[in-house]
């Protein structure tokens, strides 16, 4: 067994060589893409920037739809993996390698749509630098443009102090998901077992998150100056319900 506990930026360097199997990136990008032709079509963009891109499932779905896509992640590991399946897929993507918090500083704009999926805001750990990268945002959108967050929903796992999030077990890989809770903070550890020899082999990697609930980042949107914003339960744009929505979906207008 072994075990480590890093920043989001290591955590996510570990585990990008399994990445694509956890997520189940290839039996899920025409889904995605149709998730997304949805929103293009409400919503109208041309372009987009998607931040926290992983390795480029949304990204080369939107790319696919005709948008002019930028795509950014801290880990070096996950976008080698995002040009391999731009290359792939025959897609022309613009990739950074950068956290959140610096985009408006090193991506240049502006874009009709930004999208932060994924639970990619929980990495970050205070209030003052969710305002910021939300304000950063602001600067990177068109007037008129539109921010679409996507969290899991905290009012609904802090109430029930869910632990287990997910299982996935892709022929002799199997990866857990779960949560411990350390107030105000979660640790979010992968669980890798590796069951191909006689004895299993395991890991466990854990990376620190904050539960940003609805009234948090409505919070954060007001200070960052988003002019008003529709709340969702998931990506197909259902209702929200505090209790029972598995996510917490956002989209802002600039």
């Amino acid at each position: 067994m072994s075990k480590s506990s890093s920043d989001s930026k290591e955590f996510y360097e570990n585990l990008s060589p399994v990445y694509d199997r956890m997520t189940r990136f290839s039996q899920r990008l025409d889904s995605e893409r149709a998730m997304l032709a949805a929103w293009r079509q409400k919503y109208n963009f041309a372009t987009a920037l998607d931040a926290a891109c992983g390795t480029g499932l949304h990204a080369i779905a939107l790319a696919q739809l005709g948008v002019k896509v930028t795509a950014t992640d801290l880990s070096a590991g996950m976008l080698a993996l995002a040009r391999q399946h731009a290359s792939e897929f025959k897609v022309e993507i613009d990739w950074l390698q950068a956290p959140m918090q610096e985009l408006s500083g090193r991506v240049q704009g502006p874009f009709d749509m930004l999208f932060c999926l994924g639970n990619s805001l929980p990495h970050l750990l205070f209030a003052d630098v969710l305002v910021d990268t939300l304000r950063g945002f602001r600067k990177l959108l068109n007037p008129g443009g539109h921010l679409l967050l996507q969290l899991v929903n905290y009012d609904r796992i802090l109430k029930e102090k869910q632990r287990v999030i997910a299982i996935h077990k892709q022929d002799s890989e199997e990866f857990i998901r779960f949560y411990d809770y350390d107030p105000p903070f979660v640790n979010f550890n992968i669980l890798r077992i590796d069951w191909s020899a006689d004895q299993p082999v395991h890991r466990i990697d854990t990376t620190r998150l904050f539960p940003y609930r609805l009234s948090d980042l409505e919070r954060a949107l007001i200070t960052a100056r988003f002019s008003h914003w529709r709340v969702c339960g998931d990506m197909s744009a259902r209702p929200y319900d505090p209790d029972t929505s598995a996510n917490l979906v956002i989209v802002a207008e600039c």
